[in-house]
C-alpha cells in the first residue's frame, strides 16, 4: 500500500469517527428536553406515575431562564399568556404553574382545566390557588431567595370537572396522555 493511500483511509476513518460524534451529540441535545431532576419535580408535585409523551410549552413570562419583573409581585402581578401545541385529538388540559422551592411546601399559583373546541378556547375550572384565590398569583419568593416555577400543561384524555385540586390531581394521574413545562427562575432582591 501506498503512502498516499494510507493517508486517505486514515483521513477517512477520522471523518467518519468525527461525523459519528457529532450526530451522537445533536441527538442527545434534541432528545433530552430537560433536565431529569425537573422531570422528577414534576413527577412528584403532580403525582404522575408513568412516562408521557412532551408537548411545547411557552409562556411570555420566562425570557432566557427568568421570570420577567412585570409578572412577580415586585412588578405589576400580570397574568402570564401561557401557549402549548395541541397534543393528536386531545381538546382538555390542564393548566398548573407552580413553585416547588416555597418554604411551606409547593405554591400553586394557576390551576386552570382548558377545554378547546376547533379554535374555541374554554376555561372550564378555575382551581383556588395556594393563596385562596381562584386566578393568578403573582412569583413572590422570599427575599434574597431564587425559586423555581415550573409552567405545565397536562394533555387530558377527557374533561372532568372535580371539586377541589387533590381530586383534580388524582384525575390527572389516570387521564394524563401528554406533558409539558417551561420552567423559570426569580431571584428577589
Amino acid at each position: 500500500m501506498k503512502i498516499n493511500e494510507k493517508k486517505f483511509i486514515i483521513l477517512t476513518v477520522v471523518a467518519i469517527a468525527i461525523a459519528f460524534i457529532g450526530i451522537a451529540i445533536l441527538f442527545m441535545s434534541t432528545t433530552v428536553r430537560t433536565p431529569s431532576k425537573s422531570n422528577q419535580v414534576i413527577a412528584e408535585v403532580l403525582e404522575i406515575n408513568k412516562t408521557l409523551p412532551w408537548i411545547e410549552v411557552q409562556t411570555n413570562a420566562v425570557k432566557n431562564g427568568r421570570i420577567l419583573k412585570n409578572f412577580t409581585c415586585d412588578g405589576g402581578g400580570q397574568e402570564p399568556i401561557i401557549k402549548w401545541k395541541m397534543y393528536d385529538n386531545a381538546n382538555c388540559y390542564a393548566v398548573i404553574v407552580f413553585d416547588p422551592d416555597a418554604p411551606m411546601g409547593t405554591f400553586y399559583h394557576l390551576i386552570e382545566l382548558v377545554k378547546i373546541n376547533g379554535n374555541e378556547i374554554n376555561v372550564v375550572k378555575v382551581y383556588p390557588n395556594s393563596a385562596g384565590y381562584e386566578g393568578w398569583f403573582p412569583v413572590c419568593p422570599p427575599k434574597g431567595e431564587t425559586h423555581r416555577y415550573f409552567f405545565v400543561v397536562v394533555a387530558l384524555k377527557k374533561c372532568e370537572i372535580h371539586k377541589n385540586f387533590n381530586e383534580l390531581i388524582k384525575y390527572i394521574d389516570t387521564n394524563a396522555v401528554a406533558l409539558g413545562y417551561e420552567m423559570g427562575t426569580y431571584t428577589r432582591r
